[in-house]
C-alpha cells in the first residue's frame, strides 16, 4: 500500500487498504489508518479521501482514549478533526486531560490559547516550532494557516528551510507555504520554496501546480510549461486529480497551452524518491 503511495498510484492504494483494514487487528487498524490519514491530509489537504480515512481513525481513538497516549495517533486524530471541523475548544480541553504525552499537551494548549487569546496562542505555537519533536512541524503549518501578512512567513521559512529535508513533515509545511506565498502573490518566494522541496526529487501535485502557477504569474511562462507537461500533461491519473487549486491553477493551465499552441502529452507522472514513513 505505501509503495502504491508513494509510486503515486494513490487510488489503487487506498483500494489495498479498504480490502486489507477489515482483517486487521485493532493495533495494525490505527496504524494503517493513522498513516493514511496523515498522508492524505499532507498532501491533498482535506479531500473527501483524507475525511475517510481519518474518520477511520476517530471511530477508534473515540472508542479508546488510550490511543492518544501515541503522539503520532494525536497529530493525524487532530488533522482530521480539524478538517472534520470538529475540533472546538471544549473538546481540545477534554483531549488534553487524556494526553499522557507532554509535547501533545503543548501543542493542544496551544490550539486552546489561539481560541481565547489568539496573540498568546501564536507565541506558544512560535516556541514549539523551534523545538525538535513530533509537533515542530505541526506548529509552523499552523502559524502559516493563521499568517496575516507576507512578513509573518518569513520565520516559519527560515527555520523549514534550516530543517532536515525528507520529513513529511517537512513536506507539508513546504506545501502550505507555496500555497500561502500564491495568496500573498509572493511569487518568488513560492517558486524558492519549490526548488528547496525539488532538491533531490520530483514534486508531489500539490506542490508542483502552486510553482506553476507562480512561475506563470511571475513571468516565467516557458518554466511554466516545462512543469506543466512534466507533472500534468498525460493520461489519466489519480494523483494528478488533485483538489483544485483555490489559485486558478485550471485555468492558467489553459492558458498556457493556448499561449505555446500545446495539448496534453502522453508522459508519466514522476515517482517520488523517497520512502514513506
Amino acid at each position: 500500500m505505501k509503495t502504491l503511495w508513494a509510486l503515486n498510484r494513490k487510488a489503487e492504494s487506498r483500494l489495498s487498504m479498504k480490502a486489507a483494514i477489515g482483517g486487521f487487528d485493532g493495533d495494525q487498524r490505527v496504524a494503517l489508518s493513522r498513516w493514511f490519514c496523515q498522508n492524505e491530509t499532507g498532501e491533498m489537504g482535506c479531500s473527501v479521501h483524507a475525511r475517510a480515512s481519518c474518520d477511520l481513525l476517530a471511530a477508534d481513538v473515540e472508542h479508546d482514549k488510550v490511543l492518544l497516549g501515541d503522539p503520532d495517533v494525536t497529530l493525524a486524530y487532530i488533522r482530521g478533526e480539524t478538517c472534520a471541523d470538529r475540533l472546538k475548544a471544549d473538546k481540545l480541553r477534554e483531549l488534553k486531560n487524556e494526553m499522557p504525552d507532554s509535547s501533545s499537551q503543548a501543542y493542544v494548549e496551544a490550539l486552546i490559547a489561539i481560541e481565547v487569546s489568539p496573540s498568546s496562542g501564536m507565541k506558544q505555537l512560535e516556541a514549539l516550532s523551534q523545538k525538535e519533536d513530533v509537533f515542530t512541524n505541526e506548529a509552523r503549518a499552523k502559524l502559516i494557516d493563521l499568517a496575516q501578512t507576507e512578513k509573518e512567513l518569513t520565520k516559519v521559512r527560515e527555520n523549514w528551510s534550516d530543517a532536515d529535508a525528507g520529513d513529511d513533515g517537512w513536506f507539508y509545511v513546504g506545501r502550505k507555504l507555496m500555497a500561502r506565498y500564491n495568496e500573498f502573490k509572493a511569487w518568488d518566494k513560492t517558486i524558492e520554496v519549490g526548488f528547496k522541496m525539488g532538491e533531490g526529487e520530483s514534486l508531489d501535485p500539490q506542490a508542483a501546480k502552486s510553482f506553476i502557477v507562480a512561475a506563470y504569474r511571475s513571468g516565467q511562462t516557458k518554466m511554466a510549461l516545462s512543469y506543466l507537461q512534466t507533472y500534468f500533461d498525460h493520461a489519466q491519473d489519480d494523483q494528478v486529480r488533485a483538489p483544485a487549486s483555490a489559485d486558478g491553477f485550471e485555468e492558467i493551465a489553459r492558458e498556457i497551452r493556448s499561449d505555446f499552441s500545446v495539448t496534453r502529452l502522453p508522459t508519466k507522472l514522476p515517482a517520488k524518491k523517497r520512502a514513506k514513513k
